[in-house]
């Protein structure tokens, strides 16, 4: 399962023991380089918030801050 949690970027776990989630992936991009959300006074940190993998394993993370982080999952 693949989710987002804000600025702890994206984190990949092993649901196949529902009983026991583990953590076996994550992904944290670095401090945006430009800000492409308006707020003013918003510190420039990453702001993970929706995951789409699609069936080749490319991993699409939109971020509030930062725009859009694509990554091939390889694990």
């Amino acid at each position: 399962m693949f989710a987002t949690y804000q600025n702890a970027g994206v984190r990949v776990f092993d649901i196949r023991d529902a009983s026991s989630p583990a953590e076996v992936n994550a992904v944290v991009p670095p401090k945006p380089r430009a800000m492409v959300g308006r707020q003013a006074g918003r510190p420039p940190v990453i702001q993970s918030t929706d995951v789409f993998v699609d069936r080749d394993r490319i991993i699409y993370c939109t971020d509030s801050n930062a725009g859009l982080d694509v990554m091939e999952y390889t694990g």
